[in-house]
């Protein structure tokens, strides 16, 4: 699981996550698991920071329709990714002191479940505001 992402409480942190498809594909959900201790930052709400508005580092990149949250993941969808690279983007807000670990990020094709791809778990670290 390597070395823990790290944050203090009330610290914002942009998770990315980049997609390479060897071929087309058809219906593909990526799954990040997040861990309780951070919470999700919906950029459409009015008092959300405008520096949070930034675009994707290149045009190259495809990006998922708008990602949803639920049952503690962030869910994307890509309709019909084309071969290359896809990159889905989203702030969280560290909240509460912690450490956990987290399941693996998957990618899988809807119609070919056995067209899939994972990453390792993800261990998290919240430490105290100073």
């Amino acid at each position: 699981t390597g070395d823990p992402v790290t944050a203090r409480q009330g610290d914002i942190l942009k998770i990315a996550v980049t997609l390479t498809l060897p071929s087309p594909r058809h219906g593909v959900w990526v799954d990040v698991p997040l861990p309780t201790e951070f919470e999700v930052i919906d950029r459409t709400w009015r008092n959300t920071e405008t520096w949070l508005d930034d675009k994707p580092d290149s045009d190259l990149f495809m990006i998922a329709s708008k990602g949803f949250y639920t049952d503690g993941t962030m869910r994307f969808y890509l309709d019909r990714p084309h071969a290359g690279i896809a990159k889905m983007q989203f702030y969280v807000r560290a909240l509460l002191r912690g450490e956990s670990v987290t399941p693996p990020t998957v990618a899988k094709e809807t119609r070919n479940p056995e067209v899939f791809g994972r990453t390792g778990l993800q261990r998290w670290l919240v430490m105290a505001h100073e």
